[in-house]
């Protein structure tokens, strides 16, 4: 997918540095590592950094931690992977394929690569790439799965989810989505879009009174009024020129991050202290106080990776009147049967949540995986009674949390629903031609020139799902046209491509890493090549 692409581009593992630069009003670097950057003039931001991950099977391992790690076969609860009817490929063999009417597939089932058109040899070898990340201590586990022409053509789930507690990876493991959050929002912002609750072109201070002022703060340091209101549109593609500020505690890089510091802050309050007055305690009283930071740039200007998606969030709210928790789950997850996909962790779903990691410099250019999360069930940060009070629609709006929570197995459902056109299993979320809309490139619309592309990169496009891959002379030689998904900041991702009739999903518990999207996604590319062959 263009989106993920663009940001494997980007952002990678700090073993092996890229220098890439984010054309934004702070010329963020998105990397792992801040230090890389071809122009040392230009001020380095992490505001944009995005991050996807894979991999896993069953066999013994050497984790980070030097101990010996059996990961063994485990039965998933009632979790199942609906996916369409099949069309399976003649003179093939297949006895191992779950087909047709309601297309059911366990994702304890065998995968079946043959039939999905894949070559098994290249699955094999793609997967010991993966595991060798496991092995030499970059994840603590991962999980990849592939489904084609409605075939589980691969799942592969191998080593922890939590180093502390030695919880095995598993397809029923619950990872934070953080801003693979958005691609669940904008399908929600869809629906919305359908009943006729809000239009593309309405003005976000429709919805939010205090955006009907807002001000642009240039790099130079001039303040002045917006020259046009911002869109819903603009939102959804992050045309708005609102930013990101500094993630995961880290300290702000620019002037444009810091911006941001104070609200972070309050919003992390929260979370943590409601009873104190600075604290910020729900999504109407964020949008208010982040209509108060002025824009990095003029609406529909340029694409500035940002918090559009939380505002969204509460275009929803009100359009709706329901909270956007509420509406998500009763229009979309529960419709789709994501059982664990949702804001908040229940505790007794903590025996199957993950850990997250993220490296940190141990020494001169010596990397090391910590534990970034709190390791008990009573001070985690996505538990029930400990989750920010603030429904994040883009992901993080504190130092630490924010976004919802799935499983491969759910999340899964939700990349086919949009693959089969907005219906899954008899379940129609959205009209075709909504989805179609949704995972096409919205840019040129919402900027008004053809030559606006997500990450300053040509062929790079952007739709309200995600990024999406346009054909263009420049387009990198991985992506292909029509193309398009998104990642998370803890190691998530997911690409659909309609061509292929495919769906990649990759989890990995590393902040800020790509690298293992990068190991599954050529593996899976390379497999289809040989099987053609």
């Amino acid at each position: 997918m263009a989106a993920i692409k663009a940001e494997r581009k980007l952002c990678l593992h700090p073993a092996r540095p890229r220098r890439h630069i984010l054309k934004g009003a702070c010329r963020k670097l998105l990397c792992s590592d801040a230090r890389w950057c071809r122009d040392e003039k230009i001020p380095l931001c992490k505001a944009a950094k995005m991050y996807r991950v894979h991999g896993g099977d069953g066999h013994v391992v050497t984790s980070q931690r030097h101990s010996k790690v059996r990961q063994l076969p485990t039965p998933l609860r009632a979790s199942v992977l609906k996916v369409g009817a099949l069309q399976v490929p003649k003179k093939q063999d297949t006895s191992n394929v779950v087909q047709v009417a309601r297309g059911l597939i366990s994702l304890t089932s065998r995968s079946c690569p043959t039939v999905a058109g894949l070559n098994a040899q290249v699955m094999k070898e793609t997967d010991e790439l993966l595991h060798q990340k496991v092995s030499s201590g970059e994840a603590p586990g991962v999980i990849s799965v592939v489904l084609r022409h409605g075939v589980l053509a691969h799942m592969d789930s191998y080593g922890y989810a939590d180093l502390e507690r030695q919880v095995p990876m598993r397809p029923d493991t619950i990872v934070r989505l953080y801003s693979m959050t958005k691609c669940i929002v904008s399908v929600a912002l869809g629906i919305c879009l359908e009943e006729g609750l809000v239009q593309l072109d309405d003005p976000v201070y429709k919805f939010v009174p205090e955006f009907a002022e807002v001000q642009v703060k240039s790099e130079d340091g001039n303040v002045m009024p917006a020259n046009k209101p911002v869109t819903v549109l603009q939102l959804l593609t992050h045309t708005s020129g609102i930013g990101y500020g500094p993630m995961l505690g880290d300290e702000p890089e620019c002037e444009a991050e810091e911006r941001f510091l104070a609200l972070i802050q309050r919003a992390s309050l929260g979370r943590t202290s409601p009873n104190d007055v600075r604290a910020v305690r729900s999504l109407e009283h964020w949008c208010q106080e982040l209509a108060k930071i002025p824009l990095q740039h003029q609406p529909g200007a340029q694409w500035l990776y940002s918090y559009s998606h939380d505002v969204v969030g509460r275009i929803i709210e009100v359009a709706t009147g329901r909270n956007l928790d509420a509406f998500l789950a009763e229009r979309i997850t529960q419709p789709l049967g994501m059982v664990d996909t949702g804001f908040e962790i229940p505790r007794s779903k903590w025996h199957r949540t993950a850990a997250m990691y993220r490296f940190h410099e141990d020494g001169e250019f010596k990397q090391r995986l910590v534990r970034i999360d709190a390791p008990s069930v009573e001070a985690n940060e996505w538990i029930v009674g400990n989750a920010s009070p603030i429904l994040s629609g883009g992901g993080s709006v504190d130092s630490m949390t924010g976004g919802m929570v799935s499983t491969a197995a759910d999340y899964a459902r939700f990349c086919l629903m949009l693959l089969r056109k907005g219906e899954l299993d008899g379940t129609r979320i959205l009209t075709s031609e909504t989805v179609d809309l949704l995972c096409s490139n919205q840019l040129p619309t919402a900027s008004g020139r053809e030559d606006t592309w997500a990450f300053g990169t040509p062929g790079v496009g952007f739709g309200p799902v995600g990024s999406v891959s346009v054909k263009h002379p420049a387009l990198e030689e991985a992506l292909r046209p029509g193309e398009y998904g998104w990642g998370g900041m803890a190691g998530t991702a997911w690409t659909n491509d309609p061509d292929e009739d495919m769906v990649l999903l990759s989890f990995s518990l590393v902040a800020f890493d790509l690298s293992t999207e990068e190991v599954l996604r050529a593996g899976v590319r390379k497999a289809i090549a040989a099987f053609k062959q």
